[in-house]
């Protein structure tokens, strides 16, 4: 059996979730800051008044700005840096034969118990710090509203990821009633039949469509260009109040226009490179008794999807897939969501139709 102390976390999440959140927290509240200091010193200076005839500490704070942010960093850094200390070192789980606890947290703990049974899917996965650290998160998702909080263990090194997913994926199948043997009794000929059905799909030469690699381009130019733009005339507020740079001539400046063809051009080569990396990194493979999905480029993950798992399966369009005509095939199960895309129709229609034929032959092989 596995736990906390035999299949320990590595001491490198420590200062993943320190960047994480140095950047997604600080990150934010620091940009709206600054914004709010420089519309503020905008419009207290416009007339030429002294920042310090209006108040002292106003002036004293803006004059100094550079270091109170400096400062204001630093000691986020340090004491998210204990903070996460102690979360790593109160981090405990404990696998046994029949169910996983977890609990989490310092000043507040979350605490859960998961039974095996209630298992519907396993996967792993990689965020962009995550790979840059070398961790991986396991997550085996239940039918429960909130298991996301303690239904996971993050911040495992790659060999203790693939202890405790092998680990996992065996009281899932056990966990089930053995299929080979509830299709032999079950009723003659008809099972034979639906898993013929399902055997003659032709799935092994079927791949994403090509196309995916324009939809997720222009998606990520888009997405690019609209941020890039408003991060540049952040930037260009500041200089113009003189906030990052004394005495800022504007005139040394590139015009608006003249950035906007530079940020477009930009998030285009950005997009084109996405794309073609999403559609080289997309990978599945329908195995026996599961569904390999792997994708991403700075996220990864890997899911398995157990097929006595799926409840229903449907094909979709979103507006740009309808604009390009392809689909998105997207499995539920009683955990979680799950989408397989970009197809073709045909394709598309194949897949659900084999899904959902296998699904069938496992419910009526287990009595449900």
């Amino acid at each position: 059996m596995y736990n906390s102390t035999n299949l320990p976390l590595s001491w490198n999440k420590i200062f993943k979730k320190t960047i994480g959140s140095l950047f997604s927290r600080l990150g934010i509240n620091l940009i709206v800051c600054v914004v709010m200091f420089s519309t503020f010193y905008s419009i207290i200076t416009k007339n030429d008044e002294t920042l310090s005839s209006i108040s002292p500490l106003i002036g004293f704070l803006l004059d100094n700005l550079q270091f109170i942010v400096i400062g204001g960093i630093l000691a986020f850094f340090l004491g998210m840096i204990i903070y996460q200390y102690f979360y790593y070192k109160l981090y405990y789980y404990k696998f046994e034969e029949e169910q996983a606890e977890i609990k989490k947290g310092v000043i507040s703990q979350a605490k859960g118990v998961v039974r095996y049974e209630r298992l519907q899917n396993i996967y792993v996965d990689q965020d962009f710090l995550d790979r840059l650290f070398g961790l991986y998160d396991v997550h085996f998702e239940t039918a429960g509203e909130l298991s996301n909080i303690y239904s996971h263990v993050d911040g495992l090194n790659k060999s203790n990821a693939d202890k405790l997913l092998a680990f996992l994926t065996t009281k899932l199948k056990l966990g089930s009633k053995n299929y080979t043997k509830q299709i032999e009794n079950d009723i003659p000929g008809e099972n034979s039949k639906s898993e013929k059905a399902v055997n003659n799909h032709s799935l092994s030469n079927i791949s994403i469509s090509l196309k995916t690699i324009t939809v997720m381009s222009l998606s990520v130019c888009l997405t690019s260009f609209l941020v890039l733009n408003m991060f540049f005339w952040m930037i260009y507020t500041l200089l113009a109040n003189n906030l990052l740079v004394d005495n800022f001539d504007s005139s040394y400046f590139p015009g608006g226009i003249v950035i906007t063809v530079i940020i477009l051009v930009l998030s285009m080569l950005l997009g084109k490179w996405y794309g073609q990396a999403y559609y080289k990194n997309f990978h599945f493979k329908f195995e026996p008794e599961q569904l390999m999905i792997s994708k991403g480029v700075i996220s990864k993950s890997t899911i398995y999807l157990y097929y006595e798992k799926i409840q229903n399966v449907s094909v979709t369009q979103r507006f740009i897939e309808r604009l390009f005509h392809i689909f998105d095939i997207q499995i539920d199960t009683a955990g979680a969501s799950s989408n397989l895309g970009y197809f073709e129709e045909k394709e598309a229609l194949a897949i659900k139709d084999f899904l959902l034929q296998k699904a069938k032959i496992y419910k009526r092989g287990s009595g449900l």
